[in-house]
């Protein structure tokens, strides 16, 4: 435990460096899967405007709000053709659910600096990606921002 400790102290901005970046990444996916749901959310009620009470719809953000980033994108794709974005994001979720999922427990395994080193260039691409991904989907939530707006 001592040793740990020590290699811990030793390599804490390396091991900074990684938890910084840990954090960066869990926070770029909540708001990709926040801009999903409003996405999804504004194409709900522009169904119901555009249905005007003929047959009832009564699909909310509510019915949205506790899906997965998996579901989210599988509702998403069926408002959507943007195939590029569509993809982006589904390479994302496993990357997404490995950092969600391990990153805790990688904080108390002891681990070299050679291998930190790389985990950290693996998870700066990551943010990259999921940095896309928040900017192709701004522009789709303003587009379909615009569209309900209209109505």
């Amino acid at each position: 435990m001592f040793s740990f400790l020590l290699n811990y102290i030793i390599n804490m901005d390396i091991n900074n460096q990684f938890l910084i970046l840990n954090q960066k990444n869990l926070v770029t996916f909540q708001y990709l899967e926040e801009g999903l749901r409003m996405y999804i959310s504004n194409a709900y009620e522009i169904i119901k405007n555009k249905l005007n009470g003929t047959i009832p719809f009564y699909y909310t953000y509510k019915d949205v709000e506790k899906d997965s980033l998996r579901k989210l994108i599988s509702k998403f794709e069926k408002f959507n053709s943007n195939k590029k974005l569509i993809e982006k994001i589904k390479k994302l979720i496993p990357r997404r659910n490995k950092i969600a999922h391990n990153s805790f427990l990688f904080n108390f395994k002891e681990i070299d600096t050679n291998e930190l080193s790389l985990k950290i260039e693996k998870m700066e691409k990551i943010l990259e990606e999921g940095k896309s991904c928040m900017t192709l989907l701004r522009d789709e939530l303003l587009i379909i921002e615009e569209t309900l707006s209209s109505l």
